[in-house]
């Protein structure tokens, strides 16, 4: 595995927004270590050209992001 990292101080939290360690694939199919932002994006279909804050909890089910299209 490629680590494209470096070392890594330990880190008990991740947040939405923040980055954070992940194993994935790279173009060349070897798998690397690599630091990405965590979080989860809106879907297309819900933008409907406003900006995306992201989603960080399921507190409201009743909010859009959670409705079936």
């Amino acid at each position: 595995m490629r680590d494209i990292l470096g070392n890594l101080e330990p880190s008990m939290d991740i947040y939405p927004n923040q980055p954070g360690p992940v194993v994935r694939n790279a173009l060349d199919g070897e798998r690397e270590l690599a630091n990405l932002l965590w979080g989860m994006p809106t879907p297309i279909e819900r933008m409907k050209g406003k900006a995306d804050y992201g989603t960080t909890n399921i507190r409201n089910p009743q909010c859009g992001h959670w409705q079936q299209i």
